[in-house]
């Protein structure tokens, strides 16, 4: 008996417009960001109090960059970078190699993650015909205030006392000001997985034995990366780690396999197991 789906398949975006803006290029940065490195190092509660951070050099620094980063658009309705399009489409030509067609598909609703589907559609046309639904729980990480400056260097010298709290904490529980967490994020794909467990697993909720079915998600790395955390059952330690050294590529693939065994003993228990087959396949 198997609870799990029978194939969990989840895509990574194509490069952002936004991610593509390469920071050093853009006049002052460069010494801004050694210049912050610098005093967010020394960086202390005095310093905070007597406003010695950040020094009145830096200070100008950022408000002369502030025009660079002013963009109109929300991290929301950021598009993709039309250029790598190509690759979500490459990307859909080679999936039928590696997985079976989707019983369903589950995108994230901002812009970038649904051009990115349109792309794995144009490659793979018997995609059109699945059933796509929008949830929002596999959105990217919400940034609150700081996606009004759209750097967090910037953001830190306007807030000091938001840049000694991230300072003292890491980022698997630092949220900026209105914002999420790591945390916050695999809290809300651990609620996405039970949902996937309980409508496409191998048992309905009465116990009935069903035919698992397979999933697709087009979503953002953070949300892969939440995913696998709960499906591997990661610490924190090991998900900053995994975060750092595992970070999945623009439009790469990331594939589960849901096992039938009675007798597997695994972190998801003995209905079933679940297997990591391919992660960060990159096939354009």
């Amino acid at each position: 008996m198997n609870k799990w789906p029978e194939s969990i398949t989840a895509i990574r975006h194509v490069k952002s417009a936004y991610n593509e803006i390469n920071k050093d290029e853009i006049p002052g940065y460069k010494e801004l960001a050694e210049q912050f490195d610098t005093e967010y190092e020394a960086l202390n509660l005095q310093a905070v109090l007597n406003m010695t951070f950040p020094s009145p050099s830096l200070l100008q620094k950022a408000k002369e960059l502030i025009p660079a980063f002013d963009f109109q658009s929300s991290d929301f309705d950021t598009a993709v970078a039309e250029r790598y399009l190509c690759q979500a489409v490459e990307t859909g030509k080679r999936l039928p190699e590696y997985i079976e067609q989707p019983d369903i598909i589950y995108v994230s609703p901002y812009q970038r993650t649904k051009e990115t589907l349109k792309g794995l559609q144009e490659g793979w046309p018997d995609l059109k015909n699945v059933r796509t639904i929008e949830d929002d729980r596999i959105r990217e990480q919400e940034y609150g205030k700081r996606g009004i400056y759209n750097d967090w260097r910037l953001y830190f010298v306007f807030n000091p006392e938001q840049a000694l709290l991230s300072k003292r904490s890491t980022a698997y529980e630092y949220k900026f000001e209105q914002g999420e967490s790591l945390l916050d994020v695999r809290d809300r794909l651990r609620s996405f997985v039970s949902m996937l467990i309980r409508e496409h697993g191998g048992v309905s909720g009465s116990g009935t034995i069903k035919k698992p079915e397979n999933v697709m998600l087009v979503t953002h790395h953070l949300a892969i990366m939440a995913m696998r955390a709960n499906l591997e059952r990661w610490s924190r330690e090991e998900f900053l780690e995994k975060n750092r050294s595992e970070r999945p590529p623009n439009s790469s693939v990331t594939v589960y396999k849901g096992l039938e065994t009675s007798l597997a003993r695994s972190p998801q228990g003995q209905n079933g197991r679940l297997v990591l087959e391919h992660k960060n396949l990159v096939l354009y």
